[in-house]
């Protein structure tokens, strides 16, 4: 809370996955859970943020966290799940970017001066159903 009340917004960022029975899903080869002290850390204080309903960035693993703090819930494994999705990981292991649209006339067209982007993308999963007022 000190911390908290020191900050004007927080960024929860990416990392590996969620572990998927704490959502009610099971377990599979392709998921690799992160260290069950930063998964419950980084829901503890999601909880603070919504609860004081600060500013968030919430970034590959952390947007998933939020979606599921509202009930949502994730596809495990795009390959998988829906295998027409854009991909998002390089299956040889190298460095993978996809393109992302930027609103023209926003802050983020200003700083970046292009309405396209080319971002890193290291993920096989994403938010299936979104949560509760996402």
């Amino acid at each position: 809370d000190t911390y908290l009340d020191m900050v004007g917004g927080v960024v929860i960022t990416g990392g590996l996955d969620l572990d998927p029975r704490r959502n009610g899903q099971p377990l599979t080869s392709a998921v690799t859970p992160m260290a069950a002290r930063r998964e419950d850390s980084d829901r503890y204080l999601l909880g603070k943020i919504v609860e004081r309903k600060m500013p968030l960035l919430a970034v590959g693993v952390g947007m998933q966290l939020l979606n599921v703090h509202f009930g949502g819930t994730l596809a495990l494994h795009l390959p998988t799940d829906n295998p027409k999705a854009l991909p998002h990981f390089d299956q040889a292991g190298g460095t993978h970017r996809h393109m992302v649209n930027v609103e023209p006339g926003t802050s983020l067209e200003d700083i970046y001066g292009a309405t396209e982007l080319r971002v890193n993308s290291l993920h096989h999963q994403a938010v299936d159903r979104p949560g509760e007022g996402l």
